[in-house]
């Protein structure tokens, strides 16, 4: 194998680079390696369906048509060994060396583990591990979810609806601590305790142990809990050794440009490895589905000279409990703050706001609202305080005032 672009990593920000430089016109040959056996997939349904539903199928980020009209060459459970960046070459598993011209990294993360071992302990980021949960919880009563940040509490969610007895526990003082904002992750923690789901905050882990067919799970605070098994979701570790041992830059992910070059112009990172500045200088590494795709394009720009940004308002969202939760903006510097009422009955719109410009914002089952409240993100107008004194938002007063469109 030798020349054209060359990906690591077969997962939605890799299957995407690939896909959008063909769109964009690149005519020279496209690689694309995983070290899974499965074609790309979207991991959004893993924490979802995929547990809950034996008739449900892995969600392809597309169809194996679509790579072979683009005359993409995937080659799957294969590992790269190492890059060598004088050559322009990567050695695989196999032994077989691969020349590029550029170099994609899309390698992701890995699970944070507990310190203990159990065949009942799980963790989350793969199909065979959404199958293997999807096993235990048929024959389950008791779960523990280890993590309330958005992966365990999907998980948790999923689990509840199922009928098993499920118990969230929580090392910081509250659920989903990084990057919620504290009313709505209360909100939330509301929801979840009516659904049934006992959280436990400000508990760690002080012991598991196998117990004949339970496993057994000591808290920090003396109290023992049974369950049948555990799902471990504490967050994600970046994979970055094959960069760190090719000598690029690395701090918490692999450090890229606004057109997600690394230190090495010839190699570009996407995705959740990839981690970049933000308007304030800060190093920012985003782990999200919109993400992924964005980072997929701007390096696919870049490489076929064509380079953009990516656009400087996250988005994000996640199904939890039969609701739909979206955020927008950021949550980190805002003055003030309202929750209203969105248009649908039930639904819920939180605003944060800069000296009256929308900083940031957060919506459950209110898709219609946060289209508007991206829109207005984006324009930085500023937002005059009567135009949010209804405890239902009023969003043809806001497109009118503002001139902001939906379309």
């Amino acid at each position: 194998m030798s020349g054209g672009v060359v990906i690591v990593g077969a997962g939605q920000a890799g299957a995407r680079t690939a896909l959008e430089l063909r769109a964009l016109g690149y005519e020279g040959r496209i690689t694309l390696i995983g070290d899974e056996p499965y074609p790309p997939y979207e991991r959004p349904n893993l924490s979802k369906e995929m547990i809950s539903d034996v008739q449900t199928k892995v969600s392809w980020v597309s169809g194996e048509k679509d790579y072979a009209d683009a005359e993409i060459n995937i080659f799957l459970a294969t590992r790269v060994e190492r890059i060598d960046r004088a050559k322009q070459s990567i050695f695989l598993n196999d032994g077989t060396t691969c020349d590029y011209e550029y170099l994609v990294l899309a390698t992701g993360g890995r699970p944070r583990q507990l310190p203990f071992v159990s065949s009942r302990i799980c963790t989350l980021r793969t199909v065979d591990d959404a199958l293997r949960i999807r096993d235990l919880a048929a024959k389950a009563r008791k779960v523990i979810v280890v993590g309330a940040g958005v992966i365990g509490l999907e998980v948790a969610s999923t689990l509840c609806a199922m009928g098993i007895e499920t118990t969230v526990v929580e090392q910081g003082p509250g659920i989903l601590g990084r990057g919620f904002p504290s009313n709505l992750a209360a909100y939330l923690a509301d929801l979840h305790q009516v659904a049934g789901i006992r959280i436990l905050t400000s508990v760690g882990i002080g012991a598991v142990r196998d117990a004949d067919a339970e496993l057994s799970v000591e808290l920090g605070t003396g109290e023992t809990l049974t369950c049948d098994f555990a799902v471990v979701g504490i967050g994600i570790t970046p994979n970055v050794s094959l960069a760190e041992k090719a000598g690029l830059s690395i701090d918490n992910g692999i450090i890229v440009d606004s057109q997600l070059r690394t230190s090495d112009i010839k190699i570009y990172a996407v995705g959740d490895n990839a981690i970049k500045r933000d308007e304030n200088g800060r190093l920012c590494r985003v782990e999200t589905w919109q993400n992924a795709n964005l980072t997929a394009t701007a390096a696919a720009a870049s490489i076929t000279g064509r380079p953009r940004r990516v656009p400087d308002v996250p988005w994000f969202w996640t199904d939890q409990l039969g609701h739909n939760i979206q955020l927008a903006g950021k949550f980190d510097e805002f003055t003030t703050s309202y929750e209203r009422y969105g248009v649908n009955e039930g639904s819920k719109v939180f605003l944060y706001l800069k000296r009256d410009i929308l900083v940031g914002a957060a919506t459950v089952d209110a898709g219609r609202e946060m289209s508007l409240c991206r829109r207005l993100i984006q324009a930085c107008k500023r937002i005059e305080p009567e135009l949010l004194e209804p405890a239902r938002l009023d969003m043809a007063a806001l497109q009118a005032a503002l001139k902001v469109s939906l379309v």
